[in-house]
């Protein structure tokens, strides 16, 4: 994340495993991920630093055509994210 802070993923296949890296060691940082469906595939596994609104990660709109936007952000290096999603548009 130290070049970019907004990201387009087109799922093509499950995601088992994310990872997020070199952010910031100091600086407020936000992140937004475009998650674009081309099939019924699936997101999990998000690090344990991140914290979910509600305690609850997204479960992925699972429908052909259709985007989640999720929304991550730190003020600790990454230490901590704090994440909230909107789903199927």
């Amino acid at each position: 994340i130290s070049t970019s802070n907004s990201f387009t993923v087109s799922l093509n296949a499950n995601i088992t495993s994310i990872t997020i890296t070199n952010a910031p060691a100091t600086n407020y940082v936000l992140i937004r991920i475009r998650v674009a469906q081309t099939g019924t595939y699936t997101m999990s596994n998000w690090p344990a630093a991140v914290k979910w609104a509600n305690g609850t990660a997204p479960t992925i709109t699972a429908v052909s055509g259709k985007s989640d936007i999720i929304i991550l952000e730190t003020d600790d290096g990454g230490t901590t994210w704090y994440g909230n999603y909107q789903q199927n548009y």
